[in-house]
């Protein structure tokens, strides 16, 4: 699920755009008002599998990865695919739900945006 969702935000660039606003501004709300800091994700997710060069923001995600960012001129964001990975079952989107309704609802647009449609 989190890798076949990826080409929606290249298929929809409003989304794309929509998930890197929500990503930095749950950036800001994490860091009282200011733009949070690129970190090393190896630091962020305090895993050592990441390049050195993977960066990420803290923004209040339950899993550190979702604020994954990548080059400015790139569609992609882990907004998205990380939160239709947690639709796969009932139990996790219940998770999603409870633990981070904000991400819940973003997904739920997503979903109703591109219902009918499919990524080119």
């Amino acid at each position: 699920m989190h890798e076949a969702s990826h080409p929606i935000e290249h298929a929809h660039r409003e989304i794309s755009t929509a998930a890197k606003s929500f990503r930095d501004a749950r950036g800001r709300l994490a860091h009282g008002g200011d733009d949070a800091p690129l970190q090393p994700l190896r630091e962020l997710t305090n895993e050592s599998t990441f390049e050195a060069d993977e960066m990420g923001i803290e923004a209040g995600f339950i899993r550190k990865y979702t604020g994954k960012v990548y080059p400015p001129h790139w569609a992609a964001t882990e907004i998205v695919s990380m939160g239709l990975q947690t639709f796969e079952d009932a139990a996790g989107m219940f998770t999603l739900y409870r633990e981070d309704p904000e991400l819940f609802l973003f997904i739920m647009g997503v979903l109703r945006t591109t219902r009918g449609t499919s990524a080119r």
